[in-house]
């Protein structure tokens, strides 16, 4: 297996493992103030990389680094609207298919070529994400979903391309500055909005703080994988992560996955399988 390949896989396991803490920390708190702390946690630990690496960051790289900084923040708040509307079963989906393939068809125009079976696997990857992100529809309101999804997907596909573009010369700099402009954002976003604070006990937050830290090594490890390898396995690779949170909510939590999902993830198995082995 291609190190690019192996980062990418390993930034879906982080990024599920993520989402999973931070739905978990949204039971007790707004997921507005779980976005928030889980943003603070994950650029002060990109700043502390950056320090020890001792690397100086170009123009180029901190130009992407900023898009997709806006990227990561549009993604987050149009996901999490949709979600307060009570539109799961649409803005999810949406929101995961559009961040593996966005960058997928910028990648073939940039000139990325895959083998046939890489390509299969790329193609059967997108009905894949969709089945695993899927949720119970509630029935109403689908048209707010549509659109919270697009946005959604349509800006963590620019993060990707983002963080892909900026140059690996910098280190680090590109994810620090990435994160540290979607926390500028959103908390600008959270004081606009006035959303309502619900305190909580240490054991409300912890889940937030840790989704923090593995949001870093999702990033990071996505970041090395675009640099790595093409921009097309390392994103449909990391947009493969409702897969992982789908399990863990199983094995953790009891929730038993449907037949949409459980068919998401026997598809997924095998998208993996012919990326990997092109």
């Amino acid at each position: 297996m291609e190190s690019g390949a192996l980062l990418g896989l390993g930034s879906a396991a982080a990024f599920g493992l993520c989402d999973f803490l931070a739905g978990v920390a949204s039971r007790r708190l707004s997921f507005w103030w779980v976005t928030l702390a889980s943003l603070a946690v994950s650029a002060t630990g990109a700043w502390g990389l950056v320090a020890l690496g001792r690397r100086h960051p170009t123009e180029t790289a901190v130009v992407w680094a900023l898009a997709a900084g806006v990227g990561a923040a549009t993604g987050a708040s149009g996901l999490y609207r949709g979600y307060g509307r009570g539109q799961m079963a649409v803005a999810g989906p949406l929101s995961a298919v559009g961040t593996a393939a966005i960058p997928a068809v910028v990648g073939a125009a940039l000139g990325e070529r895959l083998p046939p079976s890489g390509l299969a696997g790329i193609v059967l990857a997108m009905p894949a994400i969709w089945l695993m992100a899927s949720a119970p529809a509630s029935g109403s309101g689908m048209r707010t979903g549509v659109s919270d999804g697009l946005v959604s997907g349509a800006g963590f596909a620019l993060e990707f391309i983002g963080l892909e573009r900026a140059d690996d010369q910098s280190g680090l700099w590109p994810v620090a500055v990435s994160q540290s402009t979607a926390l500028l954002l959103v908390a600008a976003a959270v004081v606009a909005l006035r959303t309502s604070w619900r305190g909580g006990d240490a054991r409300s937050w912890s889940p937030a703080f840790a989704a923090g830290a593995l949001s870093l090594l999702a990033t990071s490890l996505y970041f090395l994988a675009a640099q790595t390898g093409l921009l097309t396995v390392a994103a449909v690779l990391a947009a493969l992560y409702p897969g992982v949170t789908v399990i863990l909510a199983a094995l953790l939590l009891h929730e038993h996955p449907d037949r949409r999902q459980l068919s998401g993830l026997c598809t997924g198995a095998v998208a993996v399988t012919l990326i990997v082995i092109a």
